[in-house]
């Protein structure tokens, strides 16, 4: 009875190290998928804008398991927004990564779970309005290249296998390059036509204010005008009224209904 208690009591400690190991591995995979999800979540939000994206996605014949996927795409961030976000994730999910490299505009991020590795890769160009290049790659722990492809044999081979992915390298930056070109000149014409339609507005905007201006005097003038006018008959209304006060003789009075009327006498 002695022994198995004591048997029992071993098992005790070792149960519950296993049963924290077993803690720990979950919560270290539950805290790299969150990171995982974080940066996955703001690629997408990219994507979601139109951003071109090279796409590889391969999977296991048998599960239909994917076992390898790389995702990558070059775009400018506008004013830096992106760019920032981008830091501000890569360095929030830096401390649960098992692999973190950052230099001269280089960012890279290592995360490992059950599932497999996944890289995190990128590259930063540019102030105002930065270039950025960003890239996932996704490898299982059970993924064989000779399930795939695999580039061997000797070293011609290899070279020609290089050159290949230089070529497509080159020619996708001349595609690059050549639709910001393409964009750019649409933006400077854009900006030109701008540029003339405020010209002609401010033009036509001065010339309405100095027509406004015109109106304004002449409308003034003429109120003058009829000011003095009005005054003028006013002065003559009240000599006029003053001389038959003083001297009726001059004139005649005339009553016709309930009019009056006083003109001068001929005579006079």
């Amino acid at each position: 009875m002695n022994i198995q208690k004591k048997k029992t009591n071993n098992l005790m400690p070792m149960l519950l190290m296993r049963l924290l190991a077993v803690i720990a591995v979950c919560w270290m995979v539950l805290m790299t998928a969150s990171a995982q999800q974080k940066i996955d979540q703001l690629m997408d939000e990219i994507e979601g804008k139109g951003i071109d994206v090279n796409t590889v996605v391969k999977r296991d014949k048998k599960t239909g398991r994917t076992t390898y996927l790389t995702k990558q795409m070059t775009f400018r961030s506008r004013k830096g927004n992106y760019a920032r976000k981008l830091l501000r994730v890569f360095d929030e999910e830096s401390r649960k990564a098992v692999l973190v490299n950052r230099s001269n505009g280089k960012y890279r991020l290592e995360f490992e779970d059950a599932d497999g590795n996944t890289i995190y890769y990128m590259l930063t160009s540019g102030k105002e309005n930065p270039t950025l290049n960003l890239s996932k790659s996704f490898r299982s722990h059970d993924y064989r290249d000779s399930d795939h492809f695999r580039v061997v044999g000797n070293s011609e081979t290899i070279k020609k296998f290089n050159e290949k992915m230089q070529k497509e390298r080159e020619r996708y930056m001349k595609e690059f390059d050549e639709r910001m070109q393409k964009e750019r000149e649409r933006i400077a014409s854009e900006s030109s036509r701008y540029r003339q339609q405020a010209e002609e507005a401010r033009k036509q905007m001065e010339a309405a204010r100095k027509q406004a201006e015109e109106q304004i005097t002449n409308a003034r003038k003429q109120a003058e005008e009829a000011r003095k006018q009005v005054a003028k008959a006013h002065a003559d209304i009240e000599a006029l009224q003053k001389d038959i006060k003083e001297h009726p003789e001059r004139y005649n009075v005339e009553k016709k209904g309930k009019s009056t009327i006083i003109t001068p006498k001929k005579n006079m």
